[in-house]
């Protein structure tokens, strides 16, 4: 099931996992608490260890999911996710770190304000086409950070288990 991590902090994880629970897929989205209060995620990387470290005692699994390329995104950002994902697995042998997907600024979220204003939406629906899990066509960001994205992403298939 998909659940945010703060929730499970309201269940006896033991006892789920007695029920039949056997994984949860959670959205951590960054390493990065100043990139989390800018998303306001409503969640910190300690609530995320520690959640981590109490799933560690049961044989539930654990999907991780993250994004890059948030707007205003710091390379110290980008590294504290790494690092955050790298963790995760030492901390974790239940934990399986999904591959790093791009953010997609959808038309009407507040982070898509922040491109309309800089005008790098899309104009017209087909234009759309180049955006997904991993749009790396679109026009955010500079080769040289495109390039980074790239690497963090295939090499994130080698290291999620």
């Amino acid at each position: 099931m998909q659940t945010r991590v703060n929730s499970l902090f309201n269940y006896d994880l033991k006892f789920l996992e007695e029920m039949g629970a056997y994984g949860f897929a959670c959205g951590l989205e960054s390493g990065s608490n100043r990139i989390l209060k800018k998303i306001k995620k409503q969640e910190t990387v300690e609530e995320y260890l520690e959640v981590n470290k109490k799933l560690s005692k049961t044989n539930i699994s654990l999907w991780y999911n993250y994004i890059l390329g948030f707007p205003e995104e710091k390379l110290e950002d980008i590294k504290a996710t790494v690092d955050l994902a790298l963790q995760i697995l030492d901390e974790n042998p239940n934990a399986i770190n999904s591959t790093f997907a791009m953010l997609v600024p959808y038309p009407g979220t507040e982070i898509a304000e922040v491109y309309l204003n800089k005008n790098l939406l899309p104009k017209r629906l087909e234009d759309w086409k180049d955006f997904g899990r991993y749009n790396f066509a679109s026009k955010f960001y500079s080769p040289e950070r495109t390039s980074l994205y790239k690497k963090i992403y295939f090499s994130s298939k080698f290291t999620g288990k």
